[in-house]
């Protein structure tokens, strides 16, 4: 479970990641590192993923420290590896079992062993289908006839390539890997709710002529909406590409962009305020005290502790229908009681405006 997002035009690409892992059945972490880095002499980028986190992990390190003459080559590997991986795994879990059974049959009575027997005539000769190189011929049937069993984790790349001069996207997967030509490719269990948020954001947007801080806005008020669904979250990890090359972001910017984000959401920041702040961290001349302020915390809380979407909704919610006095007495009439209990923030300007102070 997860969300990974890419979104691009031919200049610029943002490509994220969230970082939530499950492990089993009733653990989760948000350790989890499911963007990798591409760099490589005549393309540069990164890659996305989503699905089965040992697939996922496993061919990261198959192929974070080969070189690649083209991304061709790069995208093949993936696939290929992706597939023998799942192949591999399934073909060890099919031998154990008919080690098992064969185990077994030692322990049962003539009547079970007569009715085994004829199991096999019907299906077949059981020799042919234990010499079969994927252990028999129902799992070789389903193999060609049904490779979506085998797909079990997805990939997208994004990366500037230096011979077209633009930045190129591909889908990958166990079965195929594709150019994808449209502006945003979302993957993972959030992959509904960052694709609603994003149509919101996209309408109507010159979507060509965006910057890339600009598509990373987007790219995050997705990721923060996506935080909502089942196995979504932990620190996002967010790669930056364009002609000048590919740029991971620090972890602590990554965190304060999504706190920022997300305060936005909870209708605490104006758009216009979040989207220009969260530019200058971009461009590395971010104002975390000052956006810090704002909620009362400090520059090391905004850049180091993670809030999810419902904490930032929580807040705004007591501080919107606070009953608690405003600064300016209780003198201002609109927005509270005239008794003081002013609904909005609570704060010296919360009223609206109505109390007189600035």
């Amino acid at each position: 479970m997860t969300v990974g997002l890419v979104l691009n035009n031919r200049d610029y690409g943002v490509a994220l990641a969230d970082s939530m892992v499950t492990i089993g059945d009733e653990r989760k972490g948000d350790t989890a590192n499911k963007l990798l880095h591409i760099n490589a002499k005549d393309f540069y980028g990164a890659m996305v993923s989503a699905g089965d986190a040992i697939n996922i992990f496993a061919t990261f390190e198959h192929i974070k420290d080969q070189t690649f003459k083209n991304p061709k080559k790069m995208l093949e590997s993936i696939k290929n590896f992706s597939l023998e991986y799942s192949l591999n795994i399934d073909r060890q879990a099919l031998e154990s079992q008919m080690k098992i059974e064969e185990i077994a049959k030692k322990y049962r009575g003539k009547d079970e062993e007569q009715e085994d027997e004829e199991d096999e005539s019907e299906e077949g000769n059981g020799k042919e289908q234990e010499d079969d190189m994927f252990g028999s011929k129902k799992r070789k049937k389903a193999i060609l006839g049904g490779l979506e069993d085998y797909i079990t984790s997805d990939f997208v790349a994004a990366f500037y390539d230096k011979k077209e001069g633009r930045v190129k996207k591909y889908f990958i997967n166990a079965a195929i890997y594709t150019e994808d030509p449209i502006f945003e490719t979302v993957i993972g269990s959030g992959a509904d709710s960052a694709g609603l948020e994003l149509m919101k954001l996209i309408s109507g947007a010159p979507l060509g002529k965006l910057h890339k801080c600009e598509i990373a806005f987007f790219a995050l008020c997705a990721y923060v909406r996506a935080t909502q669904n089942v196995g979504v979250g932990g620190n996002p990890k967010i790669a930056l590409i364009d002609k000048d090359g590919s740029k991971i972001v620090s972890r602590e910017d990554s965190i304060a962009l999504a706190n920022i984000t997300a305060a936005y959401h909870a209708d605490l920041l104006p758009r216009a305020y979040a989207e220009h702040n969260a530019e200058l961290i971009l461009r590395g001349q971010g104002k975390y005290e000052e956006v810090a302020q704002a909620f009362n915390m400090t520059e090391f809380t905004l850049k180091n502790m993670l809030m999810p979407l419902d904490s930032w909704l929580n807040l705004a919610n007591n501080l919107r229908y606070s009953r608690e006095p405003c600064k300016c007495g209780g003198k201002c009439k609109k927005g509270g009681k005239e008794e003081g209990g002013c609904k909005s923030s609570g704060k010296e300007g919360g009223c609206g405006g109505n109390c007189g102070k600035k």
